[in-house]
């Protein structure tokens, strides 16, 4: 393959504390940390999906699951 051959790729929704998450939409892949939720460009957004997921992770800051360095 050129490095000059574009390979196309889907938009994500990246989440940096991923290993936490639990929902099934979130693929892992090969990243420890990171879990992504793939974007089809032509299908309309999850938005339940989505705000689910936001929901999930905001709640890791909430309990102390996740320590905020200050």
């Amino acid at each position: 393959m050129s490095s000059l051959e574009i390979i196309p790729t889907f938009p994500y929704l990246l989440m940096v504390e991923g290993k936490y998450l639990d929902q099934v939409q979130l693929e892992a892949e090969q990243r420890l940390r990171m879990k992504t939720l793939p974007i089809h460009p032509h299908e309309d957004l999850p938005i339940n999906t989505i705000e689910d997921i936001l929901q999930a992770a905001l709640n890791l800051y909430r309990y102390g699951i996740i320590k905020i360095k200050k």
